[in-house]
């Protein structure tokens, strides 16, 4: 929901260049001939259309961008509801595992470079949440807290996370991360299993209590927030629309590369994002966001009992570095890591950083050399 708002702001650049071009080819056919004003018009309006092909090239591209890789197994949970949960897993099948989960509105493959890299040693299991890539939406509109947790409680089971002798890890991101504090709290059986937490880009109270602007954000919640998550699920097929528009002007590649970005990102990372965030249900989007409003899992915090890995960008404006710190500071074995120039999407960002502290997290807690 955050990041097509945030692409507003950005929408009047090609909503003005493209009626100009309008204007200026309506005066080339009143004169009969294209002339300068005709291809400046022409111009202006194919700009404005395809600013998500031409506007990728304000950020440079790198050897290793992210992509769809190939699964070695793959497997299909029942969620709450009947929801169809997609889950997949890379790596040695004998060996210790590391649970992925992923932000609202992307997909598992945003985790492609930690697959890369931590499936060399260890069992990666990723998964998508309820409306997310391969995993279906639920019917009754349902995406609350419990059955978020429900989903990933049954992921965990399915892909039998917690099979090998050293247990698992759970590694989310934004709302995966979220979950991570409630998971340990309502399944004590699982966590038998689980010798650790890695938690990047999480939050341990309401999302409007947490961003940036919390000062004026929270108190507007019930005047404008519900209501406008509400708005998008209730006319689901109009915000789509609006979304692939703001994806196929180039608005969500303004939005990361300004908002959720620092400046250190790819042009295939940024295409990767905006990609997915551009064909995200509206409808769980603004029902999600809901979700986010109520959750407060400050009181589980202290109640963990395995070590916990805390990592966040400075400059992150949905979940910043001010929260970690009080977060680290409510748990008992915590570590805090904060990424220099990076933003909310400290996993593609600062992907080698994350990826080492991963990796020395993940020896620790299986206790390898």
């Amino acid at each position: 929901m955050w990041l097509p708002l945030f692409a507003l702001f950005f929408l009047p650049a090609p909503v003005i260049a493209f009626f100009a071009g309008i204007v200026k080819l309506i005066q080339a056919l009143q004169r009969k001939r294209m002339g300068a004003d005709g291809v400046l018009g022409l111009t202006l309006v194919v700009l404005s259309l395809t600013g998500r092909w031409w506007m990728r090239y304000l950020r440079p591209a790198i050897a290793d961008e992210p992509k769809a890789i190939p699964a070695a197994r793959r497997g299909v949970a029942l969620g709450m509801g009947g929801v169809a949960l997609s889950w997949e897993e890379r790596g040695p099948a004998d060996a210790p595992a590391i649970l992925l989960c992923h932000g609202w509105s992307l997909t598992q493959e945003i985790w492609y470079y930690q697959k890369e890299a931590l499936s060399k040693k260890h069992r990666v299991i990723s998964w998508d949440m309820r409306a997310n890539g391969r995993s279906s939406a639920p019917a009754n509109g349902d995406y609350s807290l419990d059955a978020l947790l429900f989903d990933l409680a049954v992921v965990f089971d399915a892909s039998d996370a917690g099979r090998h002798p050293k247990g698992c890890i759970l590694v989310g991101h934004s709302l995966g991360a979220m979950l991570a504090p409630l998971f340990a709290q309502r399944f004590p059986d699982r966590m038998r299993h689980v010798r650790g937490f890695a938690m990047l880009a999480g939050t341990d109270r309401p999302l409007l209590e947490t961003m940036k602007g919390r000062w004026w954000l929270a108190p507007t919640r019930r005047i404008l927030w519900e209501p406008l998550g509400k708005l998008l699920a209730r006319w689901p097929a109009f915000f789509d629309l609006c979304a692939r528009g703001l994806l196929q002007t180039g608005c969500l590649h303004m939005a990361l590369m300004y908002g959720l970005h620092c400046g250190r990102e790819s042009r295939g990372q940024n295409d990767f994002v905006a990609e997915r965030c551009g064909r995200f249900s509206m409808r769980a989007a603004g029902l999600g966001a809901i979700t986010c409003f109520d959750f407060d899992a400050r009181a589980a915090l202290p109640l963990i009992d395995v070590p916990v890995l805390l990592m966040t960008g400075e400059a992150d404006v949905n979940m910043p570095p001010d929260i970690q710190r009080e977060m680290a500071a409510s748990i008992r074995d915590a570590e805090l890591i904060i990424h220099r120039n990076c933003g909310h999407l400290n996993l593609l960002e600062c992907y080698d950083e994350v990826n080492k502290h991963l990796e020395r997290f993940a020896a620790r807690c299986f206790g390898e050399s």
